[in-house]
């Protein structure tokens, strides 16, 4: 840029120092560029914004009871210690053979790790009081970004058996994928676990008149691991402990029995060997072991994936008889619909340029207009962290949206630049002048935009979170327009082509003109130039639109044409709004699915399972399905995660496998989504909630004729219910004055059959790392 005459400018005053200071605004819009650059590349990436939804599921396991004695001892006791927490909305609970699941949700506006933390004190303070055999409770916040972020399944070509092969994983895979920078947990799915197992002679226990539960409890006592207080000598302050007497499955041999002269090894067998399996997992139709990755709260999920995948790498190394395969990788999602919007980006930004250069009709004015853009939408990304945003579909959406927002004020700005320079006037007065007569015009339309999308960042709910991240960016774009508006776009135009010389353009009709008016207190310089406009030649476009004008305003007939033509069309729009379809978020096809099905109580289901497996894998349109049999609570549930080959639509897909599958019970489908659901009674889209004082087998009749009535509504499908009435039961009611007079209890009786017949944890045995029950 080559030293210019220096005339006296007088706009706005940030304006003027931008046009005399190019290189000081240059560095700072570069500074703009480079700081947006680097928070684009740290800020986490998410397939959706941070979703702090009050929601907490309780999940309690109650091994041996059934679901009448899990809502008498478990349910109903933590439902009246959480009843009183402040902002508690509904409590919801399902309870089933051996678990009980409490869903609490909270008005919207609490905090979800606050309400966590709330419910977790209430549970604990009331776990004495429940039965002993109780295990400890599992609290979950609803969080679509914390569901797994990848699935890998591992299988061994060396003739490992199960046992072995989940040892190696758990021991030496596991570890390195954890430490993975980002990764939260890895879960443990498939094989077998080891365990230690007392198999109990019947013969010597009835010899000898010891019951089962007394084994169990002089283990318990034996594994005891208790502090003492601790003790002051020679100032030195020394803990006291009492350490537990089991460090391996020989020291359970060795036990005194309480009460008794007899040790374990007198009345029972002790073996290290495998637990029962309940839960079985495959891929493809064969046994896996799969590996469930989640990542850390606020985590980049592409990076950490990236993370998982050099940890793989690293694990499997020395164990070349090991392969794996990662049927599941969410991260590929993400990246897609990322690439995909920043693609939508660039082309909104093409287009615009296209569509300002088309009504400019001046390349370099365009130029000027357009070169503010990656500035805006660059910097942007600067503010987002500030404001606890991610990169997500929501807030790259929102980018995209506003590609023309954003572009108006520079466009302003420019066209009356443009017009001065047009009058005669250097680039440098043009400019200033140019910007302070649209100022106030620039700021009013900015303020406007922002106070349209500002409130909606104080919504409620879900609704909230998302409009929050939409509404925030908008803003933080449109502010950052603005300050372009009044700092870069004139800068250019004063000194990126400072002697381009614009001819006037007078009205190539004849024109009576506006007679030259001095300027003078009462006639401002602003007024001076709208009479100087209203002798230049307003282009094809004006002249067109000032004849519709005319023809608008020539008669009452005309103008009533308007107004009915503008009716029309509005009520044109309401009838075809009338016709769409209403949804929260719009519909993705994220070309997988999940089908369940569940026998009736006591059913085996392994066979079942494979034929519905063979039927999926045989469909060409299958590529992986990860098939888990047997859920805790639920021991007659398969479920299979399907994804799908390349970009297969899901719908048509699980519609022609409905026909196939049509004779396996309670079959439902679910499609993975950000919002609660899944292929279960609870997640389903529309729920009919039935209430009664009395027991809930009694609404077993009318739960069967609502189905029936909602079988024949069309477009409802999978329709279920959550009641279930059960397996055949055998009750053993005790003599109270006989087990009175044998100084024993019904707890004694209950453990004891429970123990005899599907065995029960005494204690857990710890082994450098490793954990293993004791059964």
């Amino acid at each position: 840029m080559g030293p210019q005459r220096r005339e006296k400018l007088n706009g706005i005053w940030i304006a003027d120092v931008s046009i005399r200071q190019p290189v000081f605004i240059t560095m700072v819009m570069l500074a703009f560029i480079t700081f947006g650059i680097l928070s684009f590349r740290s800020t986490p990436v998410n397939l959706l914004p941070e979703i702090d939804v009050p929601i907490v599921a309780v999940t309690i396991t109650y091994p041996g009871a059934g679901p009448e004695s899990v809502v008498d001892q478990v349910v109903r006791p933590v439902e009246n210690a959480v009843n009183t927490l402040a902002g508690l909305k509904h409590i919801t609970s399902q309870a089933s053979e051996g678990i009980a699941t409490i869903l609490l949700e909270f008005e919207a506006g609490n905090s979800a790790k606050q309400v966590e933390e709330d419910v977790r004190q209430r549970v604990n303070s009331i776990l004495p009081q429940l039965p002993r055999d109780v295990r400890q409770p599992i609290f979950q916040r609803f969080d679509p970004n914390q569901a797994p972020i990848m699935q890998i399944a591992i299988a061994d070509t060396s003739g490992r058996s199960p046992l072995e092969l989940r040892t190696l994983v758990e021991e030496q895979l596991v570890p390195l994928i954890q430490r993975a920078p980002g990764v939260g947990s890895v879960t443990v799915n498939g094989g077998q676990e080891r365990q230690i197992n007392v198999w109990l002679d019947l013969a010597k226990l009835q010899a000898y008149g010891i019951l089962p539960a007394q084994i169990s409890r002089s283990l318990q006592q034996a594994n005891a691991d208790l502090g003492l207080g601790s003790l002051i000598e020679n100032n030195t302050e020394i803990s006291l402990r009492v350490p537990s007497l089991l460090r391996s499955a020989a020291d359970i041999a060795n036990v005194q029995i309480s009460g008794t002269p007899y040790r374990v090894s007198d009345v029972a067998v002790v073996s290290e060997g495998v637990a029962e399996v309940t839960t079985i997992s495959r891929l493809n139709g064969s046994e896996a072991i799969l590996l469930s990755v989640l990542k850390q709260s606020g985590a980049n999920t592409v990076t950490v994936a990236d993370n998982v995948y050099k940890a793989l790498e690293q694990a499997f190394a020395p164990f070349p008889e090991l392969t794996y395969t990662i049927p599941v990788d969410s991260s590929e999602a993400v990246r897609s619909s990322v690439a995909s919007s920043l693609e939508e980006l660039i082309f909104a930004s093409i287009a615009a340029f296209l569509v300002v250069w088309f009504f400019f009709g001046n390349l370099r004015s365009t130029i000027i207009t357009m070169s503010g853009l990656p500035v805006i939408l660059i910097g942007t990304f600067i503010f987002m962290p500030i404001f606890g945003l991610t990169i997500n579909l929501v807030t790259l959406l929102a980018l995209s949206l506003c590609v023309g927002l954003v572009i108006d004020d520079a466009i302003v700005v420019r066209e009356n630049i443009f017009r001065h320079l047009e009058r005669g006037e250097s680039a440098r007065v043009a400019s200033s002048r140019g910007t302070w007569e649209v100022g106030l015009s620039v700021v009013a339309m900015t303020l406007t935009i922002v106070a349209v999308f500002v409130p909606v960042t104080f919504a409620e709910g879900v609704a909230g979170i998302v409009f929050k991240s939409f509404g925030l960016v908008v803003s933080i774009a449109i502010l950052l327009s603005l300050a372009e508006a009044f700092t870069f776009a004139p800068m250019l135009s004063a000194n990126l082509f400072p002697n381009i010389k614009i001819k006037p353009k007078p009205h190539r009709n004849d024109h009576q003109p506006i007679v030259e008016v001095p300027i003078s207190d009462e006639v401002s310089e602003r007024d001076i130039g709208l009479l100087q406009e209203a002798n230049e030649d307003p282009g094809r476009m004006g002249r067109w639109y000032g004849k519709l004008l005319g023809w608008t305003l020539a008669s009452l007939r005309n103008r009533l044409i308007v107004v009915g033509i503008a009716l029309a069309v509005l009520v044109l729009s309401m009838w075809v709004a009338s016709g769409l379809k209403l949804t929260f978020f719009p519909e993705q096809d994220p070309h997988e699915f999940i089908m369940r099905f569940e026998a009736t109580p006591g059913t085996p289901l392994a066979e079942t399972a494979r034929q519905a497996e063979q039927i999926l894998l045989n469909d060409p349109a299958v590529e992986n399905v990860i098939t888990r049999v047997g859920f805790p609570g639920f021991p007659e549930r398969a479920e299979f995660s399907v994804t799908l080959v390349g970009r297969t639509p899901t719908l048509p897909t699980q519609e022609r496998l409905r026909d196939q599958l049509s004779f396996l019970p309670r079959l439902s489908f679910s499609v993975p989504s950000f919002q609660p659901s899944g292929a279960g009674v609870e997640g389903r889209e529309l729920q009919v909630s039935l209430q009664t004082t009395r027991p809930a087998t009694e609404l077993a009749p009318l739960v069967e004729a609502i189905k029936r009535e909602m079988a024949a509504v069309p477009g409802l499908v999978d329709i279920d219910s959550n009641l279930q009435l059960g397996k055949p039961e055998l009750r053993l009611r005790a003599d109270p004055a006989r087990i009175g007079e044998l100084g024993i209890t019904n707890e004694d009786i209950a453990a004891s059959v429970r123990a005899l017949i599907n065995g029960e944890r005494a204690t857990v045995l710890r082994t450098g790392n490793t954990d293993l029950d004791v059964v």
